[in-house]
């Protein structure tokens, strides 16, 4: 029987899902990893330097150390063969390097990795998979427990590797592999557990303890290439099931993110680097991590700010909310930027859609991440539908357009098993007599989007599923696979429609009260 130090209470694993694209270019001894098993021998001269620390690294990751100045600084050695490729131990972590590779002693990196040893992991340096070496570094009570469990309570795919607390493999797609995996836990007997957020939940009874694993939604982006390795990671952590802890947290957010857009008006980002870089930090400073704040002051125009006089920005308005964790929280909005006549009369002369990351730190939230979208056209016509809770944009041809009401199907073994709503869009110009493309939006639950994702559920005859145009806390929105196919008139149109992030949800209580 394992020990789990905590007996007869509720453990929660979260499964954060890291998909990989192309340029990620993460993969298994991609090159040659130093044994670390003995102490290193240091070389004298030019050599005799300090181990490489995390710290460093991280400073690395987040730009303000170049990697000119880690190589001159560091201890390292020589591996290449064919490529110049240097390794340089990493001090805290016997068993972790980071490596570059490089045409030349001179030349600039081609590419910049980080490896784990023991696990045969090497990913490329950003700080997503930091976090995880370091995770894996750490290598705490909780990461031996959850490694435990992969060999008597949470399956391992065929093929698959495992350390610490990871799950990887590769040789199929991304999203078939976790596909399989969502049905690989529903045949080891893990049940749907029903719980607030936009994640699915199962549940199992281990050793007399109540097992939570928690299934973060896969992205809708990023490559699929096979030869990709798919990377699975648990946490351990408490379940936030009580509704006043949520309801406290969301508002603690709101507060944060509306004082951060405030904020936004005051910063030129077209302003020379050093002045910009010192108004990122007079005003951003109380809002954001440290982390975030070093990257914008290196990258101003990475960061939200002013770009012209006028319009400028005036505020964030909140759309959406999701709490993914107890301690990461996704807030999506828009900024909207008003003129001296918008500040009289109201309304807003520009909007730009915007998502926010947020962690919570020591009791405290920041923000983590910002990541802002092309403007959005707010002409005159925008479909607005507050049962299911979205506002789609369209462009001023479309003035008098209509919605038809249907319903899609979806089907299991052949039997009809879910139903939702189907809105048709349809141009002011369709007639019977000439027909135009409409622009389809199927509405799903969280569960049956999950259930479309396993495969196990089907909506049309198409090989591929519906593509998702977004969300809010409630429902997800797609578009049919292969909704023109018969290529009608205004199809090009359409498509240029989908392209342009025309649906934003309306305002709405991020959990149901």
């Amino acid at each position: 029987m394992i020990d789990f130090m905590l007996p007869k209470r509720l453990i929660v694993f979260s499964m954060a899902l890291i998909l990989v694209s192309g340029c990620t270019d993460i993969s298994m001894n991609t090159l040659p990893i130093p044994s670390t098993g003995t102490p290193l021998a240091r070389q004298g001269g030019a050599q005799d330097k300090p181990l490489l620390t995390w710290e460093a690294v991280k400073e690395l990751t987040a730009g303000s150390l170049s990697y000119s100045e880690i190589r001159n600084s560091f201890y390292f050695q020589d591996i290449g063969s064919g490529l110049y490729v240097i390794s340089f131990p990493i001090e805290e972590g016997p068993e972790f390097s980071l490596s570059a590779s490089s045409t030349g002693p001179d030349a600039a990196p081609l590419s910049i990795m980080l490896h784990c040893e023991p696990a045969g992991l090497s990913l490329k340096l950003n700080p997503e998979n930091l976090g995880l070496m370091l995770d894996l570094s750490n290598n705490s009570d909780t990461l031996q427990r959850i490694h435990q469990l992969f060999n008597n309570g949470i399956p391992v795919p065929q093929d698959a590797q495992t350390y610490g607390n990871l799950i990887y493999l590769t040789g199929r797609a991304p999203q078939e592999i976790l596909g399989n995996y969502h049905t690989m836990l529903l045949h080891d007997g893990w049940e749907p557990a029903d719980t607030p957020g936009l994640k699915q939940f199962y549940k199992k009874i281990i050793d007399g303890n109540e097992l939570l694993i928690s299934v973060a939604y896969i992205p809708e982006n990023g490559s699929q290439d096979t030869e990709n390795l798919t990377v699975i990671r648990f946490n351990l952590e408490p379940l936030p099931t009580a509704p006043t802890r949520l309801i406290h947290d969301e508002q603690d957010v709101l507060e944060l993110v509306e004082a951060f857009g405030k904020r936004i008006q005051a910063v030129s980002i077209t302003a020379p680097p050093s002045s910009a870089a010192a108004g990122i930090a007079e005003h951003y400073s109380d809002y954001v991590t440290p982390e975030l704040l070093q990257q914008w002051q290196t990258d101003p125009q990475t960061a939200p700010g002013r770009l012209v006089s006028s319009p400028w920005p005036d505020r964030i308005e909140i759309l959406a909310t999701e709490m993914y964790k107890p301690d990461q929280c996704t807030v999506r909005g828009e900024i909207i930027e008003v003129t001296n006549v918008e500040m009289a009369q109201g309304g807003a002369a520009a909007k730009r859609p915007v998502e926010i990351a947020l962690r919570q730190i020591k009791d405290r939230w920041f923000i983590s991440g910002v990541r802002m979208g092309e403007y959005v056209q707010t002409g005159p016509v925008v479909y607005e539908n507050t049962r299911y809770g979205f506002a789609f944009h369209l462009p001023e041809t479309w003035k008098g357009y209509s919605i038809i009401a249907e319903q899609w199907q979806g089907t299991q073994n052949g039997e009809t098993t879910e139903t939702g709503p189907l809105l048709l869009i349809r141009h002011p110009e369709w007639t019977r007599e000439l027909p135009r493309q409409d622009i389809p939006l199927m509405v799903f639950t969280p569960q049956q989007w999950q259930a479309l994702r396993e495969e196990g559920l089907s909506v049309s005859a198409a090989p591929i599923g519906p593509r998702k145009l977004g969300g809010n806390s409630r429902y997800i929105f797609a578009i049919p696979a292969r909704y023109n196919y018969a290529f009608p008139a205004g199809y090009e149109e359409v498509e240029d429609i989908l392209q342009s992030n025309p649906l934003w949800p309306l305002r709405q209580p991020a959990f149901p009260q």
